[in-house]
């Protein structure tokens, strides 16, 4: 079981935060009037704990901002979150995402603002006034260029110095750095795991051959590992040998954007209630199914996602 710490709080730090707007259309060709829009803070840190709070769980966000867009997404990140604002010279990014009526997407990131050094500092001094009250630290995303590719690893180093267990999800050179420093947990999806690990998606897909891939992260250093294959489940492992199989879930789809946010939303809402890794995958599994039905890419129905829980199918493979 990760060593949470009941009643303590989910502290996510998100070095590069955006605000989201998601359009849903009728599928066509040619120019097409939106049915829907939403605004929502974004970013994958972000994305988690709006999950997370909506679970029950006390959440800290701490992340720069800055400009009218920065200003914005403050105003969107509602509810009992207690935000930290590092202030940035530059605009907070935006990224704008369209799902026509049978779920397909397109997603236009706009360039990551610069964050200058002592910015990236202000991060940190953040962090360190928050961790007394942490139960674990949840990371990842993109990192803007101005960011060193360490800035993970060093996060984890940090947290695991004051025993607050350290979650990370991020991809290519900042993943590996992060693995180096033995994160409690990582969650790469089929893409960025193939990506670390030099092979093709289609060789992780298998039974044996998501089984090998979450051998050889553990490898890396990750005390934990959760790939997600999307439709076909995910497969959880600890570094003790534990290796679970959670089954995938057939639900209808609105968005898809944020599912493996809301996995680790769900998975540190648990943690922090000081439920074993079971429970919390079972509640992290059920959370990503709630948001598959919702167009926001951070919102999920909380009572639905406890209800389900138990209903997801967890086998235990070695």
């Amino acid at each position: 079981m990760m060593q949470g710490r009941p009643t303590r709080r989910v502290i996510a730090v998100c070095p590069n935060p955006s605000l989201d707007k998601t359009m849903a259309v009728n599928q066509g060709v040619g120019p097409r009037r939106a049915t829907r829009v939403a605004v929502s803070p974004g970013g994958k840190p972000i994305h988690a704990s709006t999950v997370a709070s909506a679970l029950g769980a006390a959440v800290t966000v701490i992340a720069p901002l800055g400009g009218v867009t920065g200003r914005r997404l403050r105003d969107e990140l509602t509810g009992e979150i207690d935000l930290r604002v590092v202030p940035i010279s530059r605009n907070t990014r935006e990224t704008v995402t369209v799902v026509d009526d049978q779920g397909t997407y397109l997603e236009i990131i706009e360039p990551s603002p610069v964050v200058s050094e002592q910015e990236v500092e202000g991060v940190l001094a953040e962090l360190a006034d928050a961790l007394p009250t942490a139960g674990v630290l949840i990371t990842g995303g993109s990192l803007p260029a101005t960011v060193p590719t360490g800035f993970y690893a060093r996060l984890v180093e940090i947290a695991s110095s004051a025993g607050v267990p350290a979650i990370v999800d991020a991809s290519g050179d900042a993943l590996k750095a992060a693995l180096e420093c033995e994160p409690a947990l990582v969650k790469p999806n089929l893409d960025e795991a193939s990506a670390l690990l030099g092979c093709a998606p289609s060789d992780l897909a298998t039974r044996q051959g998501s089984v090998k891939a979450v051998h050889r992260i553990l490898s890396f250093g990750a005390q934990r590992v959760w790939l997600t294959l999307g439709e076909n489940g995910s497969v959880f492992a600890r570094r003790d040998g534990s290796i679970w199989r959670i089954g995938g879930v057939r639900a209808p789809v609105v968005n898809s954007v944020g599912c493996g946010d809301a996995a680790i939303g769900g998975y540190v809402a648990a943690v922090v209630e000081d439920q074993d890794d079971v429970a919390a995958i079972r509640l992290g599994a059920a959370a990503a199914t709630s948001k598959l039905s919702h167009l926001e890419p951070d919102l999920i129905a909380p009572m639905f996602a406890r209800q389900a829980a138990s209903d997801v199918k967890v086998e235990r493979v070695a």
